[in-house]
C-alpha cells in the first residue's frame, strides 16, 4: 500500500498558517493556502483526483459560505474527477496538544462514505477507493498512529447542506484519557470512496474550548463574518445549536443552492436586529425547531418559507413574540407546525407583528400540529390564514388584535381528518378583511369549531361547510351582510340563541351576548355596625351576564354600575356577578349604602 510520501509531516507542522481566536485554533483556508495541512497519502500520476488542495470552485451546499475549502485536486476540474476511482487520499493537520477541555468541530460537504466503517490508523487504510469507502475526519494520536475518534456526514444527496460535525468536550476527554502528558495529535481528512457521491469537502476546522453562546456585534453584515460575532467565530446554521443573540444590525445569510436554517437552540432577536435570509435556489427555509424569541424590533426575511416546527419528526419548536415592531417577509408559507408528528407553538404577548407571506399563513401545518396562544400585541397577516391544513390546530386568542384577509378552518387536502379550534375570549379583537369559512377541502374535519366566549370579531360573512360556530358572548359584527341571508344553516336570529341582535347601519348586524332570563334579588339585609348590605340573588344564566346597578331617582332613573364585594371584606369593585359567593343555588354579594336614598337592581 502507499505510505506517507511526506515523512517529515511533523516538522512541516511547525510552518503553518492558522487563525487563533479566543484560545481557539481555526483553519478556514480562506487565504487560499493549506494553512499547514499536508497531503500525507497521495495518489499516483494516473489517479484523478490525486490529492487535496485549498480551492474555491466547489459551487455546492447551503448553510455555510466559505471562500476556499479543502477539496479534490488533480487532472482537469474538480467536477471532472469528483466521483472517479482514485488512490486513497489523506491530508493531515499540523500537530497539536489537547488538555481534554476542548471540543473539535468541522464542516463537511458531499457524500457520507461507508457509515459502518471506522478506520483504525492511517497505515491500515485500503490503498484504493471503493464504493462504499471511508470518507471523513479522524483524530490521530501521533505516537502510535492510532485513530481515536472518527466522524463523517450524516446525509449525502443533491440537496444537501454543509454539516457541522465533530466531537464534544466529553468525547475528546474520554478518547485521550490515559495518554501521556504532552502527547500530540493530528486530524486526518480521509477520502477512500468513489462512484456516486464519492466526493467530500472540508472547511472551518476548530479546536477550541466550547463556545456556549454567540452575540452579534456587527452592523448590517454577512452572517459568516467572524468579526461580527463576540467570540470571533461563526455559529453554525445547520443547525444553530448554541444560543445566538442579535440585538442590532441585520445578519445576512447567503445561499448556494438550497439552504435551510435549523434553529435547534435559542435565537433571540431584539432592538432593531434581524436576519436576511436570501438564496439563489431551493427552498431557503428557516426552521424554528428550538426557540426563536423576538423581544422587539426584529426583521426576518426569507425568499421562501418560515416554519415553526421541529427539525426532525416528532420535534417541536416555538416562536415567542413579546414586544417591538416585528416583520416577517416571505415569498412562501409562514407555518406554525409543519412536520410529521411535530408541534409548532406561537406565543404572542406584546409587540406589533406583520407577516407578509406570498402564499398563505398556516396554523397547523402539513401533517403536524400547530398551537397559537395570543394574549396581547398585534398580529397582522397580509393574506389568508389556513387553520389545520392537513394537521391539527388550536388557537387560544384571549387578548390583542389579530388582522387577516380570510380564515379557512379545516383546510384539509386529502391527508385525513383534522381537528381545528379557534377560541376567542377576553379582550381579544379579530378583524377579517374577508370572511370565515368553516371547512374547506376534500376531507371532512373531525372537529372544526370556532367559539366566541368574549372579545370582538368583525367579518364580512360566515360560511359553514363543515363545522360549528358557537357564540356564547362577545360582540360580533357581520359587515355587508343582508339580514335575510342564511347564516350557519339558519337565519342569524335563530342560530344566535341567547343573544340580542340589532342593526348598526343598513347592512351590518351586531350581536352581543345577554342573559336569556333576568336575575332577581331574593333577599337583602343590613350588616349591623357598617354601611354594608348583604344581597342574595337568583341568577339563572352565566354570572358574567349580570351587573349590579344603582340609582337615586326612580322618576328619571340613571342606572350606573355599583361597586360590590364578594364577602364584604375584599375590595368593592364595579364588575359582574362572577365576583360573588354561593348560597345554595343563589349567589351573595355585598354593596355599600352611602347615600340617603339608593335603589338597587341587577342589569344584563
Amino acid at each position: 500500500m502507499k505510505t506517507l510520501n511526506k515523512k517529515l509531516a511533523a516538522l512541516a507542522a511547525i510552518l503553518f498558517a492558522l487563525t487563533t481566536v479566543h484560545g481557539a485554533v481555526t483553519y478556514n483556508f480562506d487565504d487560499g493556502t493549506m494553512q499547514g495541512w499536508v497531503n500525507t497519502v497521495e495518489g499516483g500520476v494516473a489517479s484523478n483526483p490525486s490529492h487535496f488542495s485549498a480551492r474555491e470552485d466547489q459551487g455546492r451546499g447551503g448553510g455555510h459560505s466559505p471562500t476556499y475549502s479543502l477539496l479534490h485536486d488533480g487532472d482537469g476540474t474538480w467536477l471532472d474527477g469528483r466521483d472517479a476511482a482514485h488512490d486513497t487520499l489523506v491530508v493531515s493537520s499540523p500537530a497539536f496538544t489537547l488538555a481534554g477541555t476542548e471540543e473539535i468541530s468541522f464542516y463537511l460537504l458531499g457524500g457520507t462514505g461507508d457509515t459502518s466503517a471506522t478506520p483504525t490508523s492511517r497505515e491500515t487504510l485500503p490503498t484504493t477507493s471503493a464504493n462504499p469507502g471511508i470518507m471523513g475526519v479522524a483524530l490521530r494520536r501521533v505516537s502510535d498512529g492510532a485513530y481515536l475518534l472518527y466522524d463523517h456526514r450524516d446525509t449525502g444527496n443533491q440537496y444537501s447542506n454543509w454539516e457541522k460535525q465533530g466531537w464534544t468536550t466529553n468525547e475528546v476527554a474520554a478518547a485521550i484519557a490515559g495518554d501521556a502528558p504532552g502527547e500530540t495529535y493530528q486530524l486526518d481528512y480521509i477520502d477512500q470512496q468513489d462512484t456516486s457521491w464519492g466526493w467530500t469537502i472540508l472547511d472551518t476546522v476548530s479546536i477550541a474550548a466550547p463556545v456556549n453562546s454567540y452575540t452579534w456585534v456587527g452592523g448590517d453584515d454577512a452572517w459568516d463574518n467572524a468579526a461580527s460575532w463576540d467570540v470571533g467565530m461563526v455559529p453554525g446554521l445547520n443547525p444553530i445549536d448554541k444560543p445566538v443573540t442579535i440585538a442590532t444590525g441585520v445578519a445576512s445569510i447567503g445561499s448556494i443552492g438550497s439552504n435551510d436554517i435549523n434553529v435547534d437552540s435559542l435565537l433571540t432577536i431584539s432592538g432593531n436586529g434581524g436576519i436576511n435570509k436570501t438564496g439563489t435556489g431551493g427552498y431557503n427555509t428557516i426552521n424554528a425547531g428550538g426557540l426563536v424569541d423576538l423581544q422587539g424590533g426584529a426583521t426576518i426575511w426569507t425568499n421562501s418559507r418560515f416554519y415553526i416546527k421541529g427539525t426532525t419528526e416528532n420535534g417541536s419548536g416555538e416562536l415567542r413574540i413579546s414586544g417591538g415592531n416585528n416583520l416577517f417577509s416571505s415569498s412562501g408559507y409562514f407555518s406554525v407546525g409543519r412536520q410529521t408528528d411535530g408541534i409548532g407553538l406561537l406565543t404572542i404577548s406584546g409587540g406589533d407583528t406583520t407577516v407578509s407571506a406570498g402564499t398563505a399563513a398556516i396554523f397547523g401545518g402539513y401533517q403536524g400540529d400547530g398551537q397559537v396562544d395570543m394574549t396581547g400585541g398585534t398580529l397582522t397577516i397580509a393574506g389568508p390564514l389556513w387553520i389545520a391544513d392537513q394537521g391539527d390546530a388550536l388557537i387560544n386568542h384571549s387578548g390583542g388584535d389579530f388582522v387577516a384577509d380570510d380564515i379557512f378552518m379545516g383546510n384539509n387536502n386529502g391527508n385525513g381528518a383534522t381537528d381545528s379550534y379557534y377560541n376567542l375570549s377576553g379582550t381579544a379583537d379579530l378583524y377579517l378583511n374577508g370572511g370565515l369559512t368553516l371547512g374547506n377541502g376534500t376531507q371532512t374535519p373531525e372537529n372544526n369549531v370556532f367559539t366566541m366566549d368574549g372579545g370582538t370579531m368583525s367579518v364580512t360573512g360566515i360560511t359553514q361547510v363543515a363545522g360549528e360556530f358557537v357564540f356564547n358572548e362577545g360582540k360580533l359584527t357581520l359587515r355587508d351582510t343582508d339580514v335575510s341571508d342564511t347564516i350557519l344553516g339558519e337565519t342569524w336570529f335563530i342560530e344566535a340563541a341567547g343573544t340580542t341582535a340589532f342593526f348598526d347601519g343598513t347592512d351590518t348586524i351586531v350581536a352581543s351576548a345577554s342573559a336569556t332570563e333576568p336575575a332577581t334579588i331574593v333577599g337583602i339585609s343590613y350588616i349591623s355596625g357598617s354601611n354594608t348590605m348583604r344581597m342574595v340573588i337568583d341568577a339563572p344564566s352565566a354570572l358574567v351576564n349580570y351587573h349590579p346597578l344603582g340609582t337615586a331617582n326612580l322618576v328619571v332613573p340613571a342606572w350606573t354600575g355599583v361597586p360590590h364585594s364578594d364577602d364584604g371584606v375584599n375590595a368593592f369593585m364595579v364588575t359582574d356577578l362572577s365576583y360573588s359567593t354561593t348560597d345554595g343555588s343563589n349567589v351573595v354579594i355585598y354593596v355599600e349604602a352611602n347615600d340617603a336614598v339608593q335603589f338597587f337592581g341587577i342589569g344584563q
